[in-house]
């Protein structure tokens, strides 16, 4: 039996989460969102490379325990060296910005560690067990 087609669509994933306090302690399994520098989405950028251009305005991760995380490209770092990619990323797009004809009237410096979020309190998630093995058909 093939499980449910999962889609982007964030509705679908709160069927096999649900939300958990940012006060509550992090056990392994559990999903965050680190968000990336403030400015990723900045108009002028956009305006000279394109819509979302640049490597990733955040990481959706999962805790592996020990104060490590595993995203999509990202894997078993702390919090602080996720953030640390996430602001190299931001600086990739920044001198992709400062390259363009666009960019040389306004050149933009690059971001600061303190730009970059980190661990979105409103985005942890824990995987729901009980909604997880019933639409796997159940335990072997």
């Amino acid at each position: 039996m093939s499980g449910p087609e999962i889609s982007q669509d964030r509705r679908v994933l709160l069927k096999f989460a649900k939300f958990k306090s940012a006060k509550e302690p992090l056990k392994p399994g559990d999903w965050v969102y680190v968000k990336g520098h403030s400015d990723y989405d900045s108009k002028e950028m956009d305006k000279a490379l394109g819509p979302g251009v640049g490597p990733w305005r955040g990481e959706n991760a999962v805790y592996n325990g020990n104060g490590s995380f595993s995203g999509l490209g990202l894997d078993n770092l702390t919090e602080q060296e996720m953030k640390e990619e996430l602001l190299k990323g931001y600086n990739k797009k920044v001198d992709a910005y400062n390259k363009t004809k666009y960019g040389q009237s306004y050149l933009k410096s690059h971001g600061n560690l303190s730009d970059v979020q980190g661990i979105n309190p409103n985005m942890i998630l824990e995987p729901d067990i009980d909604a997880i093995t019933k639409a796997a058909g159940g335990c072997p």
